[in-house]
């Protein structure tokens, strides 16, 4: 018989993919019917019911899946973390990437994850907030090696432009340029912040305007 859990040890939330064929197609549309309904309201509006409705299941069947919608959201984080990763790797191939300048990369870099933003909008604005404002240890745990998969790649390719980086801690000066034009990206995107003015859409724009701060931020000498 296993230890009983402690305090300190919650139970885990992120489901095991599913063996039988059966089974993944209904993981499947659980997942489908979330995303759609993500594209209409808020997490924390949607209901248990609406899901399985969505999904043409009843709710006992959703149950069997998913027992809170905790367990769901982490879920949905932990794909998007893992697509959005797998989208990068391709995005900064070496062989893709080979040639262009810092400039370049900071604007694929930006724009690419601005419209991974948008797309998923109100789940990862439910997501940060959740993280920001419990000890929740499987989220916070998605969302670092969401960083980790996909920033550190950036971080290695614009470290090839050392001759540009105007500090003398190149690697702790992308780090930081990193954080400051992700937050505000982050902030404009996902809280669509009112002293930004960006209007819907515009994901490609902010971008792009996170990638002019964070290349001016790095060519900037150090005084």
């Amino acid at each position: 018989m296993p230890a009983p859990r402690s305090a300190s040890q919650p139970p885990r939330l992120l489901v095991r993919e599913p063996r039988q064929q059966r089974s993944h197609d209904l993981l499947a549309r659980l997942i489908d019917a979330s995303r759609s309904l993500l594209d209409e309201k808020d997490f924390e509006s949607i209901s248990i019911a609406d899901i399985a409705k969505r999904a043409g299941v009843s709710v006992g069947v959703l149950y069997t899946r998913f027992p809170t919608k905790d367990h769901l959201l982490v879920h949905l984080a932990s794909a998007f973390a893992d697509d959005t990763a797998a989208l990068m790797a391709r995005k900064f191939a070496d062989e893709r990437v080979a040639g262009l300048s810092l400039a370049e990369l900071a604007e694929l870099y930006f724009t690419n994850v601005g419209q991974a933003f948008t797309r998923h909008r109100r789940m990862l604005r439910s997501i940060t907030l959740l993280v920001r404002t419990t000890e929740h240890a499987e989220l916070r745990s998605i969302v670092q090696r969401f960083n980790v998969a996909v920033h550190s790649r950036f971080a290695e390719c614009a470290l090839r432009h050392r001759r540009l980086i105007k500090h003398s801690d190149a690697e702790r000066a992308i780090n930081f340029a990193m954080l400051a034009a992700s937050a505000t990206l982050r902030e404009m995107v996902l809280y669509e912040e009112p002293v930004s003015n960006l209007a819907r859409g515009q994901a490609a724009k902010a971008g792009r305007e996170c990638a002019r701060l964070f290349t001016a931020y790095l060519t900037c000498a150090e005084r």
